[in-house]
């Protein structure tokens, strides 16, 4: 509610975010029926069938009232992830024609400020973990240098593991193993428990690892494992002894 205003989701028609909306399937589901089974209505309910068609086609929002209705323009940029969730970090997730827009890190949505604090990846860990949104604070951690922030936390080391970097022929693009001696490319895998008290309520899980290809370092949480080959096989829902054969920029990216 808002200046007096009940608002409430079934006041307004979600256009074009709605054309495949869960639970009656929306404009598509109909449109299957229409144009593939060949559903005839009634005239009427064609029409207005094909009229509701039309608006979804052409913009967002719609609040209809009894004597106007108001629209909104389809954004003219939308940037997600893998999974579909708003998501950018060098511009809005989402943009309309007037400028205005949101800024979101994984379905996450954040301020303007801070979020280009968060994806400087200039930004201390120490501003970081005060950031009062959990899900905020969360994706600010991705951002945020691992190795100071495992120091900050006063993190355990566990587990440690090396596989070779392979050496690509590129003749024939033939992937050769480097040799684990006298200086061959490795990449470092470690298993890092973060005890519980300032940062979090119970001890906390996270693998600390090269990425082959550029070399950055990536951390990600995992559930309590004693290995590193343990917290890798469950991040890819794999078998440890799975994980151990992957060969780094050859069948694990």
């Amino acid at each position: 509610k808002k200046n007096n205003i009940p608002l409430s989701w079934h006041y307004w028609l979600g256009g074009q975010f709605w054309v495949g909306y869960g639970w009656y399937w929306g404009v598509s589901s109909i449109n299957f029926f229409f144009e593939v089974c060949g559903l005839k209505l009634s005239e009427d309910m064609m029409e207005r069938a094909q009229a509701y068609r039309k608006v979804c086609e052409s913009v967002n929002y719609i609040w209809p009232n009894s004597d106007f209705i108001i629209v909104c323009a389809r954004p003219k940029k939308i940037n997600r992830d893998t999974d579909g969730r708003l998501h950018s970090d060098t511009e809005k997730s989402i943009e309309y024609p007037d400028g205005w827009g949101l800024y979101s890190l994984h379905g996450v949505q954040f301020p303007e400020e801070l979020w280009k604090k968060v994806v400087s990846s200039d930004m201390p860990f120490e501003e970081i973990l005060k950031i009062e949104d959990i899900d905020q604070r969360t994706q600010a951690m991705k951002y945020g240098d691992s190795e100071k922030f495992l120091k900050y936390a006063k993190a355990q080391l566990l587990d440690e593991y090396l596989k070779a970097k392979p050496f690509i022929n590129r003749l024939n693009d033939n992937p050769i193993l480097s040799p684990k001696i006298e200086g061959g490319e490795m990449v470092k895998y470690q298993l890092y428990r973060i005890p519980k008290g300032e940062i979090f309520t119970e001890d906390a899980y996270y693998v600390l690892y090269d990425c082959p290809s550029t070399d950055r370092k990536y951390m990600s949480g995992v559930v309590k494992c004693d290995t590193v080959a343990e917290a890798m096989a469950w991040k890819q829902d794999i078998s440890v002894e799975e994980w151990k054969g992957l060969v780094p920029l050859v069948s694990e990216s």
